[in-house]
């Protein structure tokens, strides 16, 4: 990795402050990269319900004695 070898060569040169700065980089882009990914999975399950796909026929008959709410 490009940025984790620039944290290392900072840390050896003793520039503590360009040391920082790319280390907060990359911590900042791994996070906002997984804030990312989990805005995705969330949208899908919005925008996709869960289907009774993986309901057994025991829940689907249980689910359907249930009385409705009217």
């Amino acid at each position: 990795m490009e940025t984790s070898r620039q944290i290392v060569d900072y840390a050896e040169t003793d520039n503590a402050i360009e040391m920082r700065n790319a280390l907060y980089s990359a911590l900042h882009d791994r996070v906002r990269a997984h804030i990312e990914t989990h805005k995705v999975e969330v949208a899908k399950q919005l925008m996709n319900p869960e289907d009774t796909e993986g309901a057994t026929a025991e829940d689907e008959v249980l689910y359907a004695a249930e009385p409705s709410e009217t």
